[in-house]
């Protein structure tokens, strides 16, 4: 969730020559998503074929010129295969823009963080930020993001510094550097405008602590201010003070359900559980079982299998459909071959009376 707030923004610095006009998927285009994989037989062929990388560079700067956005892809392809850094780069912004392909966040870091290995200060950028949290990537590399980082900040690419803050304040990777890490953070936050990225993870901080004590006051300022630069995930961030309340803040429930629904509808599918659960449980809005449960399909289909919890959780306590423990743990069972393996833990907690269990 963290990196996909930076990346969206990012992307746009490093799209030089990605054709900005969209391409009809096709017969060729669904061919080739079923054969994205370098293990498979185009992959090999690729590597085998006896096309240069120059001159498949110079196919796709002719492609590139004639406004042939697909053949462009297609030759950027074949020399990222044949090992030129700068067309992995390029190839890493194809697949996170999705303008010509299908979009895959985890593909377009696959080639990110090849062709930051070759030394790409760009894609140190980019893998350094969505390496940092794996909310699009394969899964985590806080260390290896760490160095990333380390390294486009010393070259001068500043927007990355909110994340690097964000790993060196919270020890993610390995190494902490509170200090540092605030004071990267907070002057990100202080520019004119405000870092939304700087300010989003100052709010979370101040939410959770350990570089800081915890103030959810301060949280909720942070957030206000990254949500007034237009970041929908701080608005869920915003949702979940206000629903919970504590410490100094006043609960107020149909504010943190507007601001839960405006965090959806942004496109932050990873609050689509939390907002499933508002529905279920009448929080901010009337008690609606099968809105809650679209939503968390709606999450799971976008890769946030928390939802599989609620659904389990929704077949046990019998909301909106008959009690049933053997498919509640169907649907827990789900979730753990997705690496969520605390849907139990939620289920007792929940029975507690903590209803955002895991949230």
């Amino acid at each position: 969730m963290r990196a996909s707030l930076i990346c969206a923004a990012a992307a746009a610095l490093f799209l030089a020559g990605c054709g900005a006009t969209p391409v009809a998927d096709g017969p060729d285009d669904i061919a080739l998503e079923k054969d994205e994989d370098e293990n498979s037989l185009t992959g090999m062929l690729d590597a085998l074929n006896f096309t240069g990388v120059s001159i498949a560079k110079e196919v796709a700067e002719q492609k590139r010129k004639e406004g042939n956005d697909y053949g462009y892809f297609l030759s950027i392809r074949r020399a990222a295969r044949l090992g030129d850094p700068q067309s992995m780069l390029i190839l890493g912004n194809f697949y996170y823009e999705g303008k010509v392909i299908r979009r895959s966040p985890q593909k377009a870091c696959k080639w990110y963080v090849k062709a930051a290995d070759a030394g790409v200060i760009e894609a140190q950028a980019m893998a350094g930020v969505m390496l940092s949290s794996g909310a699009e990537c394969a899964e985590a590399d806080p260390q290896k993001a760490l160095s990333y980082l380390e390294q486009a900040s010393a070259h001068g690419i500043t927007w990355v510094d909110p994340s690097l803050g964000y790993l060196l304040a919270t020890a993610d990777s390995g190494y902490a550097d509170p200090k540092r890490g605030l004071m990267l953070l907070e002057s990100a936050a202080k520019k004119t405008p405000p870092d939304a990225n700087a300010c989003f993870y100052l709010g979370m901080i101040y939410r959770r602590g350990g570089a800081v004590e915890p103030d959810l006051k301060k949280a909720l300022r942070y957030f206000k201010q990254a949500t007034d630069q237009g970041s929908a995930v701080a608005k869920g961030e915003m949702g979940i003070i206000l629903a919970q309340g504590g410490a100094g803040v006043k609960q107020d429930p149909k504010k943190a359900f507007s601001l839960m629904q405006q965090a959806v509808d942004g496109g932050v599918y990873g609050f689509a559980p939390v907002l499933g659960a508002f529905y279920e449980e009448g929080i901010g809005t009337k008690r609606d079982y099968d809105e809650a449960r679209d939503l968390y399909l709606q999450a799971v289909a976008h890769d946030s299998f928390t939802g599989y919890c609620r659904l389990g959780l929704m077949h046990h306590l019998g909301h909106g459909t008959p009690k049933d423990d053997d498919e509640a743990a169907r649907y827990y069972r789900m979730a753990q071959q997705h690496g969520i393996s605390d849907c139990e833990r939620r289920q007792t907690l929940y029975e507690n009376g903590v209803k955002l269990a895991g949230f």
